[in-house]
C-alpha cells in the first residue's frame, strides 16, 4: 500500500519523540534503493531509521541484511557519523520528509522522497545538493551535484488548508466526484474512496449533480478525517 502524505503527516511528532537528542552511529545500505541509519541515545539505546526510495520511512528493531554500501551511502557516512538528529519535517500536502541534522557548526539536511520512484540525497547548509541516489532532469526541476533543491510542483490544495468555498464550487464540473476531490486536493485514492464512503455518496456521483446538502456532508467529513488524524496515535 503506498505512503499517502496524510500517512506521513500522522507519524512526524513519533519521529520527533523517538529521535530527539540521539547521534547517527553508522549507515548502511540495505539494497540499491534503501538505507539503514543507526542512531544513540545514551537513555534510549540504539534506533534503526529506514529510508526507502518511493516507499517510505519507519523504525524497526530487526537486524536487517546489509550490502556493499553505495556511493552515496560512503558520502552520508562521511558526512553525518556522529551528528545529531535536529527535527524532522514534512512540507506540507508532500510525501516527502526533510530531516536535519547537526555535525558541529554545520547543519545538513537528508531528504527522502516516498512518491513515483523516490529520491534519498544529502543537502548541505545552503540546501545544494551533495549526493544523491537518482539523478533528475525534468522541467520543473533538477536534482545533481552542486544544484539547489527545490521541491516538486504541487498537486493540489492541501488537505488542511481546505475550505467551504472550495467544495461549493464542485458543481461547476461535470466529471466524477472521485476524479474531482484527486484533481483538487493532495489525497491518494484510498483517503479519496474513505472519505466518500463516509458520506455514503458512490464515486461516480456526477459533480454537477450535487446539491449543498451533498456539499457540506463532503465538506463535513473532511474535516472529521482532519480531526482524527489530529488527534489518534498511529503509532
Amino acid at each position: 500500500m503506498e505512503l499517502s502524505s496524510l500517512d506521513l503527516h500522522s507519524l512526524i511528532e513519533y519521529f520527533n519523540t523517538e529521535l530527539n537528542n540521539c547521534y547517527i552511529k553508522n549507515i548502511y545500505s540495505i539494497d540499491y534503493t534503501t538505507i539503514m541509519i543507526t542512531l544513540h541515545h545514551s537513555l534510549k539505546g540504539e534506533k534503526r531509521l529506514v529510508l526507502s526510495s518511493g516507499k517510505g520511512i519507519w523504525l524497526t528493531n530487526f537486524t536487517l541484511s546489509k550490502k556493499e554500501n553505495s556511493k552515496m551511502v560512503i558520502t552520508l557516512r562521511k558526512k553525518l557519523n556522529k551528528s545529531k538528529f535536529s527535527l524532522i519535517a514534512q512540507p506540507t500536502g508532500e510525501r516527502i520528509v526533510l530531516i536535519t541534522f547537526q555535525n558541529r557548526d554545520i547543519k545538513y539536511t537528508l531528504v527522502g522522497e516516498f512518491f513515483g520512484n523516490g529520491n534519498i540525497m544529502l543537502l548541505d547548509d545552503d540546501d545544494n545538493v551533495i549526493t544523491y541516489l537518482n539523478k533528475l532532469e525534468v522541467k520543473h526541476r533538477e536534482i545533481k551535484y552542486g544544484i539547489k533543491y527545490v521541491l516538486p510542483p504541487s498537486k493540489g490544495v492541501d488537505i488542511f488548508s481546505i475550505s467551504l468555498n472550495l467544495i461549493n464550487s464542485i458543481p461547476n464540473s461535470d466529471i466524477e466526484i472521485s476524479r474531482w476531490l484527486s484533481r483538487n486536493f493532495s489525497l491518494s485514492k484510498k483517503y479519496i474512496n474513505e472519505i466518500l464512503f463516509r458520506a455514503n455518496i458512490p464515486l461516480e456521483t456526477i459533480c454537477n449533480t450535487m446539491d449543498k446538502t451533498v456539499l457540506l456532508k463532503i465538506y463535513d467529513t473532511i474535516n472529521e478525517l482532519i480531526k482524527l488524524i489530529k488527534t489518534e496515535k498511529y503509532v
